[in-house]
This record gives structure tokens, C-alpha cells and sequence, in this order.
């Protein structure tokens, strides 16, 4: 079940002894924000911004296990030299063929005007990134051009998410995307939209919807390859 409190949310499983938990009100005016990951605990409380017990809501005491701090910095053409080898070989580690983007595209899409563009950086290595651009920018897809609100730019289309295998787990893509949001409002869009494939990327999926996400259309086959499923969900993010 969610529980909130004062900008930080957890998602609790009753099958497991762990939360992972993304402190997005952390972030300071320099874009740092801590990520942690917690454990059941029935110790006294303590401050939650450094290891040791920490009572969480709903009467439930949990102890952080570990803390990692990383910074979320935008990003436009100028930057992407500085990234680029990074963000392209996490490209290449997340997904399967049929979800990689080419270099060629993201530096495309950087380039408009109103695109949105992140990374998430560790002691100056990337953990993660996204990027998004208005809605118009991506008409060659057919779950695009049925969309009511193409031709009216008010949608921040999310083209892109990745975050480094060995930092999944750890809050970087929920802080991505929260982070997103922040932005997509602050630039005057009205909506966020995406897709995301069934199964492989259920993880996103359930942070987007967490973060108010629904479903507009269920896409069959929207993968041309052989893995199955080959579906996919296009939503929307009312801002």
C-alpha cells in the first residue's frame, strides 16, 4: 500500500522484509536528491536522513540500509557532448533492439524547442536519463496521431528513461520522472504522454501510474520482434 508523508512516498509489499523509497522532497536547489533503500525494523526512531532506524507511517518502523545521493541535472545540446558516452552504452545495457534509440534521434529531439532533457549523475558518472518533447515531434506513430491533443502543444511526449543496471532498485527512474514532471508543468505543458512495453518494462510502468499515469490505449504488436509480449500501453499524466 502507498503511504506519504511530507513529499516522500514508499510502496509496501506484504511479501517482502524491504521498501524502496524515493526521497523526491530532498532535492535542494542544486537538483540533489538522496534515494535510499529500507528494511523492516522494530528499533527505536531516528532521524531518516542518515542509516539507522526510521519510523515510517501507519505505525510501521523500518531502518535505512543504505544511502546514495545523486544529482539531477538538465540538459540541452550544448551538454550532450559531456554525456553522450554514457547515456548511449546504458542505452545499449537496458533495452532490446526493438527499444533502443540511436544517437542520431536523441540529439534530434534534444534539439527542438521544448524539449526536456535530464541526467541523473553519481561522483560524475551517469545513473540515469530522460528526455522528452512535445508531442508534435512524434506523429509517425499511430498512437500519436490518434491522440486528441496532437496539434495543440500541451504534451511533453517521454521519449526516453534508462537507468544504469547497476543502479535499478535505488529510486533513480522514479526521481527521473518525477523530476520530469516538475518540468513539463513549469514549461507551461498540460500533459505528459508515453509508452511503455508490457512486461519488460513494468517496472516504469507502475511508477507511472504511481505518479498518476492512466491508460489511453492498449497497443498490440507494438514491438516488431520476438519477444513476447510485444505489447505495449500508451498513457497520459494529467499535470
Amino acid at each position: 500500500m502507498p503511504v506519504h508523508r511530507g513529499g516522500i512516498s514508499a510502496l509496501l509489499s506484504p511479501r517482502k522484509f524491504h521498501l524502496e523509497i524515493g526521497f523526491h522532497a530532498l532535492r535542494a536547489a542544486s537538483g540533489r536528491v538522496l534515494s535510499v533503500r529500507i528494511q523492516m525494523d522494530e528499533g527505536r526512531a531516528s532521524k531518516w536522513d542518515q542509516p539507522g532506524p526510521l519510523t515510517a507511517w501507519a505505525g510501521i518502523v523500518v531502518t535505512v540500509v543504505e544511502l546514495q545521493a545523486h544529482h539531477i541535472l538538465d540538459i540541452g545540446p550544448a551538454d550532450w557532448p559531456r554525456w553522450s558516452g554514457q547515456i548511449m552504452a546504458i542505452e545499449q545495457e537496458c533495452f532490446e533492439p526493438a527499444r533502443r534509440e540511436t544517437e542520431e534521434h536523441l540529439i534530434a529531439v534534444l534539439a527542438e524547442e521544448g524539449a526536456l532533457g535530464s541526467v541523473a549523475v553519481e561522483e560524475q558518472q551517469v545513473a540515469g536519463f530522460c528526455l522528452g518533447g512535445p508531442l508534435e515531434l512524434f506523429c509517425e506513430m499511430e498512437w500519436v496521431r490518434q491522440d486528441a491533443e496532437l496539434g495543440r502543444r500541451t504534451t511533453l511526449y517521454a521519449d526516453d528513461l534508462i537507468v544504469s543496471p547497476a543502479r535499478q532498485g535505488h529510486g533513480i527512474g522514479a526521481a527521473l520522472k518525477a523530476h520530469q514532471i516538475e518540468r513539463a508543468r513549469a514549461s507551461g505543458y498540460k500533459f505528459i504522454s508515453g509508452r511503455y512495453r508490457v512486461g519488460l518494462a513494468e517496472v516504469m510502468g507502475r511508477i507511472s501510474r504511481k505518479l498518476g499515469a492512466s491508460e489511453i490505449r492498449y497497443l498490440r504488436n507494438s514491438y516488431q520482434d520476438d519477444i513476447e509480449p510485444r505489447d505495449a500501453v500508451y498513457y497520459r499524466m494529467n499535470l
